[in-house]
Formats: structure tokens, sequence, C-alpha cells
């Protein structure tokens, strides 16, 4: 009788799929950057970062490239200490070290490849901060398709 009980629950969840929980429950965080239809622009410190993720739309477990353009900024590329970089993480759980190594194409311009892993919890929201060492850091925070 139990193994019935248990073979009629395990089809039922087959047939109806697992519980999903809303798209974007996060604890206030709320996505502030339209990645899919194009670049977003977050203030630094007197200065502006440009962040750019491609293809479109943005997907998880795909490998992606990430453009970054700085203007205003008071330090030119030859003298800051390192490039910039991009720490990948979900604003309300940490998913492990995904850092994205930028290197330079023109001044003020770099890019860099990684992956935006896909979260069990199935909430797709994102944040991207971008760190210019000596010039500060701006937080972009986006949904990812899964």
């Amino acid at each position: 009788m139990l193994g019935c009980l248990v073979a009629a629950g395990i089809l039922i969840y087959l047939t109806t799929g697992a519980p999903r929980r809303p798209a974007s429950v996060s604890k206030g965080i709320k996505p502030d950057c339209d990645i899919h239809h194009g670049p977003c622009t977050r203030a630094m410190n007197g200065a502006s970062a440009t962040l750019e993720i491609s293809p479109k739309p943005v997907r998880a477990m795909t490998d992606l490239v990430f453009r970054l353009s700085l203007t205003g900024l008071s330090m030119p590329d030859a003298a800051r200490p390192d490039p910039p970089f991009i720490d990948l993480d979900m604003p309300d759980m940490f998913m492990g070290y995904n850092r994205i190594y930028l290197t330079r194409e023109k001044p003020g311009a770099y890019v860099g490849t990684g992956v935006i892993v896909r979260c069990p919890s199935g909430i797709p929201t994102w944040k991207a901060t971008v760190t210019v060492p000596g010039a500060g850091e701006a937080t972009f925070v986006f949904d990812v398709i899964y």
C-alpha cells in the first residue's frame, strides 16, 4: 500500500512539475538594469561605468562577453595599478566566487568573458559589481534567463 502511495506521489510530481518560486523573490533588491535591451550606466565617484553583456538575451550557463566603458576617471588607464574586474553574485545568496577579468581594448574600454551560473532556486536576479582599482565600484542588478 505504501509503495502505491509513493508511486502515486511521484506520478503527480512528474506530471505537475516541481513547485516554482516567483521569478524575482529577494529581500528588497530588484533589478535596476535591463541588460537584455542594452548597456547600463552607473555613477562611480564622479565618473561613470557602462556595462554591456552579450549575446542577448543574457542567458545563464552560456559563454558571455562583458564590456566595460569608463568615462570621467581622473586616473588614466596606464597609471591604474590593476585593470578593472567584475564579480558576479546574487543579491541575496552567495554563489561562490565568479570573477570576470577584464583586459584593455582601448583607452577606457575593457572586455572579458565568463559564465553566469544557474541558481538551483530558480531566482534569476544577479548582480555584477564592477571594481576599478583606485577609482571605486559600481553595482548593476539584472535578471538573466534560465
